[in-house]
């Protein structure tokens, strides 16, 4: 029994209450039910509130549980399209950079601009799998190698015709840097454009 029953019996029989003992034993029956049915009813509600926020818990654990799995799915299958793009786009560096030595190949000849319209078309097919930079390198190198001959022939001022010359040329630095490869040793640069912006 709890003080607070004890006291309220305690009160009660202070009144004056005439009850007989059987009276008194089924009302301290009584007051003994009511106190242990209100304490297992409070112990009951404390037990379904605690089912209650583990049950919310539960559900927001599972919730957090499914939003990292769908984050973990999207992450590797966004690994999976850039390993299965690897191989093709540094294809697509190689096969650009064999087009720009074809433009400075042909900057000086009279075939100039059917090797513009090939290294075009090719950029058409291909972009997407060349580096930002690179995409930019490419049309900036066709666009100085077309217009290399006429600055020439127009007897351009220097300034003007090295700084096409050098559009053209930088974009094989632009391409291997976008393919991820090591830069060239400058033995090597000067293997791969041995050519004068004024020849």
């Amino acid at each position: 029994m709890d003080p607070q029953t004890a006291r309220a019996l305690i009160e009660l029989a202070k009144t004056g209450v005439s009850l007989s003992i059987s009276g008194w034993v089924v009302l301290v029956i009584i007051v003994l039910a009511a106190s242990f049915i209100g304490a297992y009813l409070a112990d009951k509600g404390r037990n379904l509130a605690t089912k209650e926020d583990i049950a919310t818990i539960t559900r927001k654990i599972e919730e957090v549980k499914a939003s990292f799995v769908a984050q973990a799915e999207d992450h590797a299958q966004h690994n999976r399209l850039r390993l299965a793009a690897l191989d093709r786009r540094l294809e697509a560096h190689q096969q650009v950079y064999a087009h720009w030595h074809k433009l400075l190949d042909a900057v000086y000849s009279d075939r100039i601009l059917d090797v513009v319209n090939d290294c075009r078309t090719w950029w058409i097919e291909n972009c997407l799998y060349l580096d930002p930079d690179v995409r930019d390198a490419f049309v900036d190198a066709w666009l100085a190698a077309c217009r290399h001959a006429d600055l020439l022939r127009a007897q351009t001022p220097k300034e003007e015709l090295y700084k096409n010359w050098d559009q053209l040329q930088s974009c094989g630095d632009r391409i291997i840097r976008g393919a991820g490869l090591p830069g060239f040793a400058m033995q090597e640069k000067e293997q791969i454009a041995p050519m004068k912006a004024d020849r």
